[in-house]
């Protein structure tokens, strides 16, 4: 079992963020392909924290993304789970 912390699973998402554009996140995928996403007022982004704003994002935050349309020759965002970087540790 996964832990709630990590709402990708424990797959690392798709890849982390390289870049933020102006409503853009772009991303490289595990395959090593740099996608870029469009994002709108209503893609919902989640953090393990609950709902977070585009503003939260951050290069380097490993993602899953939801896309479910195109718009102009670039994917379109209906989700954005931002993964958890490292398990939280315990003291020993």
């Amino acid at each position: 079992d996964c832990p709630t912390w990590d709402l990708c699973q424990g797959t690392g998402g798709i890849g982390p963020i390289v870049q933020l554009g102006n409503h853009t996140l772009t991303v490289k995928r595990r395959d090593g392909v740099i996608q870029t996403i469009e994002l709108t007022p209503e893609t919902t982004i989640k953090t393990s924290a609950g709902i977070a704003t585009e503003a939260t994002l951050k290069i380097g935050d490993r993602v899953t993304l939801i896309v479910n349309k195109e718009h102009n020759g670039v994917m379109v965002a209906s989700a954005v789970l931002v993964c958890r970087a490292q398990q939280p540790t315990s003291a020993n």
